[in-house]
């Protein structure tokens, strides 16, 4: 089970639909992510982000399709104010392409 926890990033084009909120997904890399990885996964209290280089802006979506993280982050994220659930991190106008990765908060 561990194995698979850390393996956040989605690798497939499409859409991800999480309550009235959806996401358009897809696997690509921008000017300051290279392979991203979110771990640990899932989390409660810090997500590390590894490959990420230097800043980068990200936005955290809750289930119901609602911002409750938009700010400019290095290589951790604080995810103790958070409630239990499914998240989506993203990374908007990265190359002017959207990169979305999933996370449980414990």
């Amino acid at each position: 089970m561990a194995h698979y926890a850390n393996k956040t990033q989605l690798h497939f084009h499409g859409s991800l639909g999480i309550g009235n909120f959806k996401f358009d997904i897809i696997s690509s890399t921008s000017d300051n992510v290279d392979a991203l990885k979110i771990v640990p996964n899932p989390a409660s209290s810090v997500l590390r982000l590894e490959g990420l280089h230097g800043k980068a802006y990200v936005q955290i979506f809750n289930s119901e399709g609602i911002i409750v993280l938009d700010e400019f982050v290095t290589n951790e994220i604080d995810i103790t104010n958070l409630k239990t659930g499914l998240y989506i991190l993203t990374f908007p106008h990265s190359r002017n392409i959207d990169l979305s990765y999933s996370f449980i908060k414990m």
